[in-house]
């Protein structure tokens, strides 16, 4: 999958995003912008505010896409999953443990080898 196709699941998932991600672009590669730019800079902070406000429906919601992405076993949306999302919020599920609860088995997985 390409960065393109990959940030476009991410809006056709989380059509809000669409204003954040436009300002992203605007100064980056238009929608050629990386994924890895594009997940750690806007999707991880809108995982991390709905962590922090306990939104148990966006959680699961966030980790149900999460687990999705991770199903399509392509290498580069599974490293980008990785680095720019879970190994951010890393230490936050530390500390807000109910949410793992959302997690799918692949997600899971992938948590335990950043422990």
């Amino acid at each position: 999958m390409t960065s393109e196709e990959l940030n476009q699941r991410l809006l056709k998932n989380f059509p809000h995003l669409e204003e954040s991600y436009q300002i992203e672009i605007n100064w980056q590669d238009g929608d050629a912008t990386g994924s890895q730019i594009v997940y750690s800079d806007i999707f991880t902070p809108f995982v991390t505010k709905s962590i922090l406000s306990m939104n148990d429906q966006a959680v699961k919601t966030i980790f149900s896409f999460v687990e999705e992405i991770l199903q399509l076993n392509d290498v580069y949306c599974t490293e980008v999953i990785t680095v720019s999302v879970l190994e951010n919020i890393q230490d936050l599920l530390q500390e807000e443990s109910w949410a793992k609860d959302y997690m799918g088995n692949r997600t899971r997985e992938l948590m335990m080898m950043l422990d």
